[in-house]
């Protein structure tokens, strides 16, 4: 089950507009077509363009090690899904079933094979809360299919690995050959 794909299909949409007021007005107004639970939250707004969702899912987008990076790169996505399938392909990260889920494990969300979105959750009992940042937008709050269409029809569960390794594997990957 993937949701509501016209709710999605129109937070596709939405994810692109630029201003926030009126990114908050749509999001309003679909609020009262399809009664969604999303929530934009003020957590990281000085911070929003120096990270993404996977930064963000996997708790590094505050670091100090991982601020230095975006600095050093002028690379705000430097944690990308190519690094964290790279995570995955290695055995690095520690799959979950979706039963198993609980507050601060991780939900990636995929396309076929193609990894498109994290977040973290933050409520497991009954309905799935997300925490995630969308695109170059804010950090919403939101159920699990509550996300634009584009991140994808899969998802996969995983205990959340240590960020300082994680750091130390980001780091090591930014160095020349």
């Amino acid at each position: 089950m993937s949701g509501n794909d016209s709710l999605r299909r129109e937070l596709d949409a939405a994810s692109t507009i630029i201003f926030p007021s009126a990114y908050l007005a749509k999001l309003d107004e679909l609020k009262k077509r399809f009664q969604h639970s999303i929530r934009v939250l003020p957590e990281a707004a000085g911070k929003i363009a120096r990270f993404n969702c996977f930064a963000y899912a996997f708790g590094v987008w505050d670091k100090p090690r991982y601020e230095r990076l975006v600095d050093q790169t002028n690379n705000s996505a430097l944690m990308n899904s190519g690094f964290i399938m790279e995570r995955l392909d290695r055995g690095e990260l520690i799959e979950i079933d979706a039963a198993e889920a609980q507050p601060n494990d991780i939900v990636v969300y995929f396309a076929g094979d193609r990894l498109r979105h994290a977040g973290r959750i933050i409520t497991a009992s009954g309905k799935l809360t997300i925490r995630s940042k969308w695109g170059g937008n804010e950090v919403h709050e939101h159920e699990l299919w509550e996300v634009p269409l584009e991140h994808g029809n899969q998802v996969r569960f995983f205990r959340p690995p240590d960020p300082k390794a994680l750091l130390g594997r980001l780091e090591a990957a930014q160095k020349p050959a």
